[in-house]
Formats: C-alpha cells, structure tokens, sequence
C-alpha cells in the first residue's frame, strides 16, 4: 500500500506541473486546420492520447458540435452525442474530467472558464479536489505513461473499443505526433488490426523523424501477411505546418518529395 500511495503521490505532483503548462496553451494551426477540416466533415473520428484541451477548445469556439463517448455525472454543459457530432476519444484522459476512485464516477469541468479563472489566478487549478457525492477524492482522470495504464483508470476502458471501431471504419488512418511507443502498444495493435482488415485502409505519419514511420513499417510487416510497406505514409516538418497543407489538399499540387517543400514519402 505505501508504494502505491507514494506511486498516486508522485503523479500528483507530476500532473500538476502538466497542468500548469497545459491550461494556459492555445490551439494552434494544426488544431485550427483539424477544425477547418471538421466543417465540411463533422462526423470524422478524433483519437488522441493528449490531456491538454486545446482540440477541445477550437471545437467550441467554431461551434462544432463533439462529443466525448463518456457518461458524466455532471450533466448540465458537457458535450453530449448527436449524429452529426464529432467524436472526440481521448483515450487517455482529459485536463476537463475527473474520477473519484470511491463512487467511480466521472466529472466533467467546464475548460473556458477554469482556464480563465487560472489565467486570472481566481481559482486553482483541482489536481484533487472532494466528492461532493460521497466525500472521496477526485483526481484528475489522467492516465500516466506507464505500461499498466489500462488498470489505472477503468473509466476509460471503453473508450478503446470505440477507438478500435474508428479504425477499422477508416479508409486512412492520420497520425500526429504519435511515436507508436510500446508504452502505448496497445493502440499500435488496434491500427495494425484495421489495416490487416482492409488492404484499403492506409496510414499516413506526420513526425519529423523518419525512424517513427521505418519502425511502424517494419512492425505492421511482421504482424500482417504480405504487407505492403508503401501503404504507409510518412510526412516530414513541422505538423502545425504540414497538416494544414495536407487537410486542404495543397499537397496534390507539391513538388516532388526530392524538392525542399515538405510531402508525402511512400
């Protein structure tokens, strides 16, 4: 038990300083571009391993109607589902949601203003704050980057079905900022699974790092019979710049890969 507590007391501290650089960010292009790309196609799947709320954020202010698959105790103001919503997975928790361990239910906060309360220093951000249900302790429902995270927070355990319904529904698979880590196995396993269901399903990796993309390959290579390495897609640069490109389609009129202008690598 003292390990365990000393485990939930480290987090704390390490989620609090999270927090402190994550409230006060904005969305950038990249989010912006998502959003842009959202107007014209509402119902497009968001999977992301993000806290930060900065996807959330563009939503709301663009007025894109999103939900979070998730059943809130706190009903008045959360996102609710509709059919023409986004849904928007994290699957590893949000700075917004939080769960008391003793009557295991989730709660949802409003973003906008407990970001501006922070900013305003009119409250504190409530790395743990008390169940005005049962008394307990709420903490933030963030998932650590540890192997074992599927037993931290059972909550969110649904949401990786969902996610793996996403998947296997796509014909291509965009990915962001992921390094496809063994921490996060499970959720290579999940994309692995769609494209060995559909030889249409493709990938495309947006990562500075070339070596994200080769791994990936040589992973996919291994665990699906015949696997065509060009179905995988790599994209080089800066993603708040080459994302946006992409969403627009500007990149069927780039240059070859070869020229300086970033592009699509098979």
């Amino acid at each position: 038990m003292s390990s365990v507590a000393f485990l939930q007391d480290t987090l704390q501290v390490l989620f609090g300083l999270l927090s402190s650089r994550m409230l006060p960010a904005d969305p950038n292009p990249a989010h912006d571009a998502i959003v842009k790309y959202l107007q014209d196609h509402p119902t497009t799947p968001l999977v992301t391993t993000n806290y930060d709320c900065c996807i959330d954020r563009a939503l709301t202010k663009n007025h894109i109607p999103f939900s979070y698959l998730i059943d809130f105790a706190t009903f008045r103001g959360a996102p609710t589902s509709t059919e023409d919503s986004t849904p928007l997975i994290k699957l590893h928790g949000s700075l917004n949601w939080f769960y008391c361990e003793t009557c295991q239910e989730v709660y949802w906060i409003d973003i906008e203003e407990t970001v501006q309360n922070y900013l305003e220093d009119k409250a504190l951000y409530p790395v743990v704050g008390v169940c005005r249900t049962c008394g307990g302790q709420r903490r933030g429902l963030l998932v650590p980057p540890l192997a074992m995270k599927l037993d931290v927070a059972p909550p969110l355990n649904p949401l990786i079905d969902r996610a793996g319904e996403c998947f296997e529904k796509s014909d291509l698979i965009i990915v962001v900022g992921f390094s496809f880590a063994d921490a996060d196995l499970y959720i290579s396993r999940m994309i692995s699974k769609a494209m060995q269901a559909s030889e249409q399903t493709n990938l495309v990796v947006f990562d500075p790092d070339t070596r994200v993309a080769e791994r990936v390959r040589r992973k996919f290579s291994v665990r699906i019979p015949n696997f065509d390495a060009n179905r995988v897609l790599w994209v080089r640069g800066d993603c708040s710049d080459t994302l946006p490109k992409f969403l627009s389609g500007a990149f069927r009129e780039a240059p070859a890969p070869s020229e300086t202008t970033p592009a699509a690598k098979p």
